[in-house]
């Protein structure tokens, strides 16, 4: 009896957790198509998409241009010491 009552709320809870955790993903979410950007300097054109479906969702827009790895910040993080180093894991560290 006890059993089937444990299996019964784990069954109702995994699903309501999956719910909730897909409802935080998409409030906190950056998704910043709905707010015109400030004009750069030197933008780029680029084709952006803010919602699923067929090439009608694809726009292009102006965009402002990534902004490089430079060199030193990449020899600073290789010189920690670390043992496995990508650009994503140096664009989290500070230097």
């Amino acid at each position: 009896m006890k059993l089937k009552r444990v299996i019964a709320w784990t069954a109702l809870a995994i699903p309501l957790a999956a719910l909730l955790a897909l409802a935080v993903g998409y409030w906190l979410s950056d998704n910043d198509c709905g707010t015109a950007a400030a004009p750069q300097a030197t933008p780029m054109k680029a084709i952006v998409y803010c919602d699923y479906g067929t090439a009608d969702v694809l726009r292009l827009e102006d965009v402002a241009k990534p902004t490089p790895v430079t060199t030193s910040s990449w020899y600073a993080c290789m010189r920690r010491g670390s043992t496995r180093s990508t650009g994503t894991t140096c664009a989290a560290r500070p230097t």
